[in-house]
């Protein structure tokens, strides 16, 4: 909330100056915003790089390298949701179910920019990336993200392609239902459905009726007896 203008006081009627002082502050939060996603990314590049080499991995695996990035995600997301907890937003046992979902929410709301990193950091690793081989002091989401694009959009049969999109669902579904549980649940459903419809035969056509065609009907004229007058 920007402090230059108080906005309640005026009814929400603003001068030209407090407007673009409103638009300014919002532009310097989202950069802001940005530059800790981008720092944060390369602090779990660095950490998840460190994991391995801690584990004397010579040659990593894929399994290996996502090993290591989670082993650095759970460690440095511990301090990002302890850094980002309030006390209206911790939890609580003794709040009722809605109170505990908006709090559940708030906290994800606020250290999401630490998962959508690892979120990153792993598809650009499932789709070939070289976790030994990035470099912390370079690398940014744009990178990876069109590493993974690359391999999703490549070539390869319908079911290997069917497979590559349900590990990238999955991983949705489980970010979704960290924050909204509900939602999550209600997504897989409504998947669920469209996957049977689509196994569902295509609906034949209705058969037209057969189009008879037009014959003009003689009209049997019988034979005529004239009387004399």
């Amino acid at each position: 909330m920007t402090t230059r203008h108080n906005f309640a006081r005026t009814g929400y009627l603003v001068t030209e100056a407090a407007l673009a002082a409103l638009a300014k502050d919002y532009a310097s939060g989202v950069e802001q915003t940005e530059g800790v996603r981008g720092t944060y990314l390369r602090i779990l590049v660095a950490h998840s790089k460190r994991e391995l080499e801690t584990a004397g991995v010579k040659r990593a695996t894929t399994d290996a390298a996502l090993a290591a990035v989670q082993r650095a995600h759970e460690a440095l997301y511990t301090i990002v949701l302890a850094a980002i907890t309030t006390p209206d937003i911790a939890p609580d046992d003794e709040a009722d179910a809605d109170e505990t979902r908006r709090r559940t929410k708030e906290r994800n709301r606020r250290s999401t920019f630490a998962r959508t990193s690892k979120t990153t950091l792993v598809r650009a690793i499932e789709a070939g990336e070289r976790l030994a081989a990035l470099d912390p002091a370079t690398v940014t989401k744009e990178m990876l993200q069109a590493r993974y694009a690359q391999v999703r959009a490549g070539p390869g049969t319908a079911t290997e392609r069917i497979a590559r999109l349900r590990a990238s669902l999955e991983r949705l579904v489980r970010e979704l239902a960290e924050e909204d549980k509900d939602a999550a649940q209600a997504a897989v459903r409504e998947t669920q459905k469209g996957l049977r419809a689509a196994l569902k035969p295509a609906p034949a056509e209705p058969e037209q009726p057969a189009v008879r065609p037009l014959t003009r009907k003689r009209k049997q004229v019988g034979e005529l007896t004239l009387h004399p007058h």
